[in-house]
């Protein structure tokens, strides 16, 4: 299904109201499609991001493409992978390296990584020790899916599972209208096909995944 099909399909849906305009109805459709990029493991959205980070700093740039965390490794100034990063909890990290936020704490061979922010909006990662030298962050994880914009744009939901993106859409609508009980009862089918899905791909699924939040 295309954009323009899964508009117009919508449109149906939603009994041809004048008041939600096709601009608003892209918008409905990128902030589900980004739900469901957290809710949903899709095998077709593995792979990786990544950021530089300076020497001595210690935290990168906001990823806005990923919707999931399976592993993080840093790469040298070389490009040559060193090593990967094992997790704390922001708190736990702040814990363990106190001067961080102050700019204080020396310099090392990086071991750990925390997520800061939330997957569904985009995070940064903090980093421990800050590295000697200028280094590479890279992020293996699921990959969000871009905005649709042209009338013939797709995407693995329009084309895999395009009932699940008009529903989630309808759900958005019922959110933004307050409609609480609409909400909750798209919520409930959103959630039963997602674990669908979830069982659909736990043959290949790394435990990594369940780090969703």
């Amino acid at each position: 299904m295309t954009l323009s099909e899964l508009i117009t399909e919508l449109r149906f849906q939603l009994g041809g109201r004048q008041d939600i305009t096709d601009a608003m109805l892209i918008n409905y459709i990128y902030w589900t499609q980004r739900r469901l990029d957290v809710l949903v493991p899709l095998r077709e959205t593995v792979g990786n991001s990544s950021k530089a980070v300076l020497a001595n700093i210690w935290y990168t740039d906001t990823f806005t493409d990923l919707s999931n965390i399976e592993w993080v490794l840093y790469k040298d100034s070389a490009g040559v992978a060193k090593r990967k990063l094992d997790y704390k909890s922001e708190d736990e990290l702040l814990l363990d390296y106190p001067k961080l936020e102050l700019g204080l704490q020396n310099s090392g061979t990086p071991s750990f990584y925390a997520r800061r922010g939330v997957l569904a909006r985009g995070f940064q990662l903090l980093i421990a020790p800050p590295p000697r030298n200028d280094i590479t962050i890279l992020v293996h994880g699921r990959l969000r899916n871009t905005k649709l914009s042209n009338d013939d744009d797709t995407n693995v939901w329009t084309v895999e599972y395009p009932d699940l993106l008009i529903d989630g859409v309808k759900r958005y609508i019922e959110t933004v209208n307050r409609n609480g009980e609409g909400t909750r009862e798209l919520d409930a089918y959103i959630m039963d096909r997602a674990r669908l899905i979830d069982i659909e791909t736990a043959s290949w699924e790394d435990p990594g995944w369940k780090q969703l939040q």
